[in-house]
């Protein structure tokens, strides 16, 4: 049953591959916020100046930038496009910072001619993350599941919009010296808003 399932699906599958017509994607979205309240409860605490005697505090924002640049392989028929594409971009926080890489497939079907929206799904990996304040803190490398509703709009060229939950895994934290930090983790899932322009050739 299950074998004769995926048969099914395969064959589908080919029949709507052989009728569409073959795309390569250029997306560039500078326009990327995340928005994440556990990261903004992350604080770490340690010496300040020696001659003022004072300690100080350090406190990630609960607001993150990602843009990101994305290429890949589309399909699209009179009904839907079928995406898949890889991306480079760079978490920006005010604490903290990352290069990031991932791979994302998306499937919208077309509203109008120049319209189309629909889901998608994704994966990044924050491959070297780095705390810019003061505190002597180590954070390591973390992935992150992307899902929501992706829309674009135009013809060749097309706007994009993606309103998305980004699942992510919590960055473990390790402190040194005199200084500590509120959790053993840092953690940026959240609800994440982009805005771009792909090019579709």
């Amino acid at each position: 049953m299950r074998t004769s399932l995926a048969v099914s699906v395969l064959l589908c599958w080919t029949a709507i591959l052989a009728c569409a017509e073959c795309n390569f994607i250029v997306d560039a979205r500078p326009g990327t916020l995340l928005v994440s309240q556990s990261a903004g409860d992350f604080e770490a605490l340690g010496p300040g100046p020696e001659r003022l005697g004072v300690t100080e505090l350090e406190e990630a924002a609960e607001f993150t930038t990602l843009p990101n640049l994305r290429a890949g392989a589309g399909w699209s028929t009179d009904a839907a496009h079928w995406d898949l594409t890889g991306q480079v971009g760079y978490l920006l926080n005010e604490r903290f910072r990352s290069l990031v890489a991932g791979l994302d497939a998306a499937v919208m079907l077309r509203v109008r001619r120049n319209i189309a929206a629909g889901p998608h799904l994704g994966y990044i990996r924050i491959l070297d993350p780095e705390w810019t304040g003061d505190a002597d803190l180590d954070l390591d490398p973390a992935g992150a599941l992307v899902f929501g509703v992706q829309a674009v709009i135009g013809y060749d060229i097309l706007f994009v919009f993606a309103a998305d939950y980004i699942s992510a895994e919590p960055m473990d934290v390790t402190t040194h010296g005199d200084w500590r930090s509120s959790d053993d983790e840092l953690d940026i899932s959240g609800l994440s808003l982009q805005f771009g322009v792909m090019g579709r050739f």
